[in-house]
């Protein structure tokens, strides 16, 4: 299944732009990418080279970013990566185990 070509995070849209191969920053050029949250163009930028599942917890990744900065969480950049990483991975495992609860939520979330 390929990613979405959008999502929306607290309102705000955000284009999943899909790239074949990984990718320089678009803030930092000697840093090669397989995912980047772009607000300033309210894109994700994705490596699609690598298993569905790597892709999607990359993508669960970079809309946890964009979920940050929605909210205001402004964290130095490593404290911030060690901690989206850290919910990267707890949140997919969570999301992957457990298809009733992930239907609950979606099911009763929408209000």
């Amino acid at each position: 299944m390929k990613p979405p070509k959008k999502i929306k995070v607290g309102g705000h849209y955000y284009t999943i732009v899909l790239k074949e191969e990984e990718f320089a920053s678009s803030s930092h050029e000697d840093t090669i990418l397989v995912g980047e949250h772009v607000p300033m163009n309210s894109q994700i930028r994705l490596c699609i080279k690598g298993s569905n599942q790597f892709i999607a917890r990359i993508l669960l990744h970079e809309t946890l970013h964009a979920i940050f900065d929605h909210q205001g969480i402004d964290l130095p950049v490593k404290e911030e990566e060690d901690l989206v990483n850290r919910i990267t991975w707890g949140l997919s495992t969570v999301i992957a185990d457990n298809p009733v609860f992930v239907k609950y939520l979606q099911t009763n979330l929408k209000g």
